[in-house]
């Protein structure tokens, strides 16, 4: 079909036909040059929109970076807020430290061994503390046979597992190389792949658990972890290492102990709430003769000089949760009168677990 611009007399002429060819042409060009255009413009909001979001994950990665910066120092702050007051606890017992704070115009903070205090607002956050005193779990070097027996029957093992624990827990950390009826020694241990040594000589850590025989990682991480720990040799020879602090264990280890039902294991906490057991009379006429009768070979009052203290910071509007647990000995003859043992950060709020990136 010939150009609607081509008449009868164009035909005849070449010159209109020629003109007709040319606007053509520039229409052409006119059109090829809107869709570059119209390219051209997506691309550079694509390129815009990729810049804007770019800006925006590096703008919120800073921002959390920053609130994540500044929960961890919350958490040192409770930390070292802690620490002082275990301190002045240990070097003048009985005296009140919030009494103190109150006279001095001060927001009053009672600072509890072995309870779980409300948030402290410090800045544009808060940190909330725990501090546990470390009678409340087993040392795993030095608690005997009867007390690991009696933990280890509240995770439902058989008579025979528990006794391959038991034995050969004794025998990683003695210093022979003559295993017991149940226990191992080099001869299991480089059967295995890989295969290793037996220790023969105390733990150093209590991950150290998982290399011996009969503990499984099940077993490890389903609270045996949260029941034991590892302390030094010095002055804590005197201590009875058979027996628990009911007054610094947790509901776990309350929970492990002979003939403890929950509704004690309740009782229990909802006392201490209120203040420490001073007598085991208390605890007696609490958990009823029979029960306190099973238990009263494990438990003690007596209190160690190492604590743990656990601090978790948040800054306000943010989601960032940071933590710290630091395991300290109170020592008067250090510079500070105290010892740093442990220090581990990284402890985050998720499920029921802490995991942990630690130094020592």
């Amino acid at each position: 079909m010939l150009p609607n611009c081509l008449t009868t007399r164009a035909m005849k002429s070449s010159e209109p036909y020629t003109v007709c060819v040319q606007r053509r042409r520039i229409l052409t060009q006119k059109g090829v040059a809107l869709l570059m255009v119209i390219w051209v413009l997506m691309l550079l909001s694509v390129i815009v929109t990729e810049f804007c979001y770019t800006m925006r994950s590096r703008v919120n990665i800073t921002r959390n970076l920053k609130d994540s910066t500044q929960a961890y120092y919350l958490a040192v702050a409770g930390v070292n807020e802690a620490i002082a007051a275990v301190i002045k606890e240990q070097m003048t017992p009985g005296q009140s430290r919030g009494a103190e704070a109150e006279t001095a115009g001060e927001e009053s903070v009672n600072w509890r061994v072995n309870r779980d205090m409300p948030p402290v607002s410090l800045g544009r956050g808060s940190y909330e503390v725990c501090i546990r005193n470390e009678s409340g779990r087993m040392d795993i070097n030095r608690a005997g046979e009867r007390l690991w027996e009696a933990v280890l029957e509240g995770f439902g093992l058989e008579s025979q597992e528990r006794d391959v624990i038991v034995d050969s827990i004794m025998d990683w950390r003695d210093t022979n190389d003559l295993h017991r009826p149940n226990g191992a020694e080099d001869d299991y241990y480089q059967s295995l792949d890989p295969p290793y040594h037996c220790k023969d000589g105390d733990f150093d850590t209590v991950e150290e658990l998982l290399l011996v025989r009969g503990v499984t990682p099940e077993i490890f991480y389903a609270g045996l972890n949260q029941l034991v720990t590892v302390l030094p040799d010095s002055k804590t020879d005197d201590h009875d290492f058979d027996r628990i602090n009911i007054n610094a264990a947790s509901e776990a280890m309350l929970a492990r102990l002979p003939g403890m039902t929950p509704e004690l294991v309740e009782a229990v906490q909802a006392f201490r709430r209120e203040a420490d057991f001073r007598s085991k009379a208390q605890l007696a006429n609490l958990l009823g003769s029979d029960v306190y009768g099973r238990i009263s070979r494990y438990i003690t009052l007596d209190s160690l000089s190492y604590f743990t203290i656990s601090a978790k910071g948040r800054v306000e509007g943010s989601q960032s949760r940071q933590g710290v647990e630091v395991l300290i000995g109170i020592d008067p003859e250090a510079d500070k009168r105290y010892r740093i043992i442990s220090w581990r950060d990284g402890i985050r709020e998720n499920t029921g677990a802490l995991l942990l990136s630690g130094r020592n």
